[in-house]
C-alpha cells in the first residue's frame, strides 16, 4: 500500500460539503420519520415501519429511472439544482402541513429530488477524474465521509431541536441544511463541466415535469400498504434492465465485474441494514446499557455507525489499496461484528461494548466497500452513460436495504441469525481473498 499525497482536484471539496448538507438535510428527517407517524400522524407502529422502509427504498429506487433521465434530458448540473430545490420544497411542505394529501407529497418531492440530486452529485465528482486517475478512490472516500458527518449531526440536532420546539421545527431545520447545501453548490457551479447535450430541454420545461413526477411518487406512497408487496421485484427488474441497456454499450468482462460488485453490495447491506431494525430491538432486551448509572439509549448507540466513518474515513482514504482487497476486507469486518453480537446474543444482559463492537465494524466494512464500489461504477460508465451506471449503484444499495426488511421480519432467535450471516460473509471473505490471491499469483505475474 502506498500513500496518496495529491490533492484532489478543484470542486471535490464543494460536492462533499454540499453532499453533507444534503444528508442532514435526509437524516434529519429520517430519524424524526417513524416517530412522528405514530405520535402525530396516528399510524400503528406496523405501518410506520412499510412507510418508512418503502420511503428509504423509493429515495433509492427512483435513481435508476433518475439516472437515465438526467443523461437524456436534464444534465448533471441542472438535476442537482432541481432535485436540491425538490428536496427543500418537500421539508418546507412536512413543516406547514397538518394533512395526509400534503404530507404525501412532502415525501414524493424527496423522494424525486433526492433521485436526481444524489445521482447527479456522484457523476460530476467522477467527471473531475481522468479514466485512471489514482486520486478517484480517495474521493469516493471522502464524499462518503461528508454523507456521513451529515448524518451525524442529524441524529444529534434534529432529534433535539423536534424534542424541545417540536416535530416541524425538526422537519424546518431539515429544510434549512439543504438550503446550505444548495447555496454552496450554486456558488460554485461553474467549476464542475459535463458533456454537452444537443437540443437538452431548458429548466422551464424540466421542471414543471419533475414536480409532475414528484406528485406521482407521493401517490404512490400513499397506497404503500399494496405497493411495498412490489417493491423488491421492481427494483431487481430495474436493476437487471439498466444492465441490460449498458450490455450494448461495455465489454463483457467489465460489465461482468460491475454486476458482480453490485451484487456485493446488496449482500452487504442486507446485513447493515439491521442495525436500524433487529440489533436495535436486541439492544432494547439484551444488552446492558447502562454506564454509571447513566441509561444509554439505543439511538444514540447507534451513532457509532457514522461516527466510525468520520473517524476513519480520513484516514483510510489516505491509503491506495486494490478493489478486490477492500471488498474481502469489508465481508472480513463484516464477519467479525456479527461473530461479536453472536457471541453477546450467548450472554445475558451482555455488556454495551459488545454493541459498540458490532456496529463499529460494521462501519468499518461499510467504509471499504460503499465508496469503493460508486467509483468503480464511475470509472466504468460508458461514455454518455454516466447517471444511468450511478444510478444502478445506488439502486443496488436500495436492494439491500429492502432484503434487511424481509430478513428482519422473519421470526428467527437472533442469536441464530448473527451466526448465519457471520459464517456466510466470513466464506465471502475467503472466497474474495482467495480470487484476490490466484489473480495476484496467476494473472500479474
Amino acid at each position: 500500500m502506498t500513500t496518496i499525497a495529491i490533492q484532489q482536484p478543484r470542486g471535490a471539496s464543494f460536492i462533499a460539503f454540499t453532499q453533507m448538507w444534503e444528508s442532514f438535510s435526509f437524516f434529519g428527517m429520517r430519524a424524526l420519520l417513524v416517530l412522528y407517524l405514530v405520535s402525530q400522524v396516528g399510524y400503528s407502529t406496523k405501518e410506520s415501519f412499510i412507510l418508512y422502509t418503502l420511503y428509504i427504498a423509493f429515495v433509492k429506487i427512483f435513481a435508476g429511472i433518475g439516472g437515465y433521465t438526467i443523461d437524456r434530458f436534464l444534465g448533471h448540473k441542472q438535476a442537482v439544482l432541481i432535485g436540491g430545490f425538490l428536496i427543500m420544497g418537500g421539508h418546507l411542505l412536512l413543516t406547514f402541513s397538518q394533512g395526509s394529501a400534503l404530507f404525501f407529497l412532502s415525501l414524493g418531492s424527496i423522494v424525486c429530488g433526492s433521485a436526481l440530486f444524489r445521482v447527479s452529485l456522484k457523476t460530476l465528482l467522477g467527471l473531475l477524474y481522468e479514466k485512471e486517475d489514482p486520486r478517484r478512490g480517495k474521493g469516493f472516500t471522502l464524499l462518503y465521509v461528508g454523507t456521513n458527518l451529515g448524518g451525524l449531526m442529524a441524529a444529534v440536532i434534529c432529534g433535539f431541536v423536534a424534542k424541545s420546539f417540536g416535530w416541524h421545527a425538526g422537519f424546518g431545520l431539515a429544510a434549512i441544511g439543504m438550503m446550505i447545501g444548495m447555496a454552496i453548490f450554486a456558488a460554485n457551479v461553474k467549476t464542475f463541466t459535463e458533456p454537452e447535450r444537443a437540443n437538452k430541454p431548458s429548466m422551464l420545461f424540466n421542471v414543471p415535469l419533475c414536480l409532475l413526477g414528484a406528485v406521482g411518487i407521493g401517490l404512490l406512497l400513499s397506497y404503500f400498504a399494496i405497493v411495498q408487496a412490489f417493491a423488491l421485484p421492481l427494483g431487481l427488474l430495474s436493476l437487471g434492465g439498466i444492465l441490460w441497456v449498458l450490455n450494448k454499450k461495455m465489454t463483457t468482462s467489465s460489465l461482468l465485474a460491475l454486476a458482480g460488485s453490485f451484487a456485493l453490495i446488496i449482500a452487504f447491506f442486507t446485513a447493515e441494514e439491521l442495525w436500524g431494525s433487529l440489533l436495535m430491538v436486541f439492544s432494547e432486551t439484551h444488552i446492558e446499557r447502562t454506564v454509571f448509572g447513566l441509561e444509554i439509549p439505543s439511538a444514540a448507540v447507534a451513532a457509532m455507525n457514522p461516527l466510525t466513518i468520520v473517524l476513519l474515513g480520513p484516514l483510510l482514504a489516505k491509503r491506495e489499496m486494490p478493489f478486490g482487497v477492500k471488498l474481502s476486507l469489508a465481508f472480513f469486518c463484516l464477519s467479525c461484528a456479527f461473530l461479536i453480537l453472536y457471541a453477546a446474543s450467548l450472554i445475558e444482559s451482555a455488556s454495551i461494548l459488545y454493541l459498540i463492537a458490532g456496529l463499529a465494524c460494521i462501519a468499518t466494512g461499510e467504509l471499504f466497500i460503499a465508496p469503493s464500489v460508486l467509483a468503480f461504477a464511475s470509472k466504468s460508465a460508458p461514455q454518455g452513460h454516466a447517471g444511468l451506471t450511478m444510478g444502478a449503484a445506488v439502486l443496488a444499495f436500495s436492494m439491500g436495504s429492502l432484503l434487511s426488511g424481509k430478513i428482519a421480519g422473519i421470526p428467527w432467535e437472533p442469536g441464530s441469525t448473527f451466526l448465519a450471516i457471520g459464517l456466510c460473509s466470513l466464506g465471502i471473505f475467503v472466497l474474495l481473498a482467495a480470487g484476490s490471491w490466484l489473480r495476484k499469483t496467476f494473472v500479474v505475474n
